[in-house]
């Protein structure tokens, strides 16, 4: 009877120690798996974190881009001119900021079929405020007809000397001379001699002869014919 008690004991502490030993190696299997686990979500936060930080990146980029491109748009500078005389559709337009007066023609529908093409510089630039008057060859003709031609006896008109007007009668002072004095110039009739007077207003007095070239309809051949003729 005591065996079998003492018997019963020792098994008893024998199934514990071996419910024991299954425990911990239970516990040391799963405990790396759960430290693996800790460090893959680590490295996904970090990931994650990452790349969070470059999308806000490439979006803050984006945002300068914009707004650099913004900036640039702003800056740009725009200019109106009134295009008028022989062209299809006369008018006030907007334009950027350099454009040339044969673009601003086409711009207004081209030339009619009255326009005197070579009485405007097509490759002048225009600025704000400007009026680009294209004449017809009827108004062309009408000027050369009352024109006169001659050489300044005081030498080159280019100088800008006001004592040429004073010596010589046939020189004409393009800051002081009413319309019927201005076309008495070669090329110079009623329409180009009011927009003469109408860039005095407002512009002020020219302050050299090779600026009458800044009046609408006064290009370079017409400047020829009359530099000689003209002083300020």
């Amino acid at each position: 009877m005591r065996c079998r008690v003492q018997w019963r004991t020792w098994s008893a502490a024998a199934c514990l120690v071996c419910l024991l030993l299954v425990c911990g190696g239970c516990s040391g299997f799963f405990r790396p798996m759960g430290g693996e686990q800790s460090v893959i979500t680590k490295e996904a936060e970090s990931s994650t974190s990452v790349s969070a930080e470059e999308k806000i990146s490439e979006h803050g980029e984006a945002e300068n881009s914009t707004k650099d491109a913004e900036a640039d748009h702003t800056e740009e500078k725009w200019i109106y001119v009134h295009v008028c005389g022989c062209v299809k559709n006369p008018g006030l337009y907007t334009f950027a900021a350099g454009i040339r007066a044969g673009d601003a023609v086409e711009h207004a529908g081209g030339f009619t079929g009255k326009a005197d093409t070579s009485a405007v510089n097509l490759a002048e630039a225009l600025s704000d405020g400007m009026q680009l008057y294209i004449p017809s060859v009827e108004e062309t003709e009408e000027g050369r007809g009352s024109g006169s031609y001659g050489q300044s006896s005081t030498g080159d008109a280019a100088s800008g000397q006001t004592k040429e007007s004073e010596e010589d009668p046939s020189v004409v002072n393009i800051n002081t001379a009413g319309p019927e004095e201005l076309m008495t110039l070669s090329g110079i009739g009623e329409a180009r001699a009011q927009a003469i007077l109408s860039y005095r207003e407002e512009n002020g007095d020219f302050s050299t002869i090779e600026d009458i070239k800044n009046v609408s309809g006064i290009g370079e051949g017409i400047f020829d014919r009359i530099k000689n003729m003209i002083t300020v």
